[in-house]
C-alpha cells in the first residue's frame, strides 16, 4: 500500500465523564475496542494497535451491506503523551 505525502492528518478531541484509565483501556484494547465501536454500524474484523511514536495503527472493518469490500483505516502514531 503506498502512503502519499499530500495524505490528510486527522486530530481530534472530546471531554469525557469517565476516568482516564477507563477511556485509554477503551481505546487501546482490541477487545474493548470491538465492542463499542462501531462507526455506521460497521464491526471491526482486525486491529492493530502499536501506540508509541512511529507506531502504525490499522483498523481493518468487516465488509457490510453498503460495500462489498473490507474498509480499512490506518496511519501512524505521531506522537503519544
Amino acid at each position: 500500500m503506498e502512503i502519499k505525502e499530500n495524505a490528510y492528518n486527522i486530530e481530534f478531541s472530546q471531554d469525557f465523564t469517565i476516568p482516564a484509565e477507563t477511556l485509554f483501556e477503551a481505546w487501546t484494547s482490541p477487545e474493548k475496542l470491538k465492542q463499542w465501536w462501531h462507526p455506521m454500524e460497521d464491526s471491526l474484523s482486525d486491529i492493530k494497535n502499536d501506540l508509541q511514536d512511529g507506531g502504525d495503527i490499522t483498523y481493518e472493518f468487516e465488509k457490510n451491506e453498503f460495500r462489498g469490500k473490507p474498509q480499512i483505516l490506518f496511519g501512524k502514531v505521531i506522537q503519544t503523551n
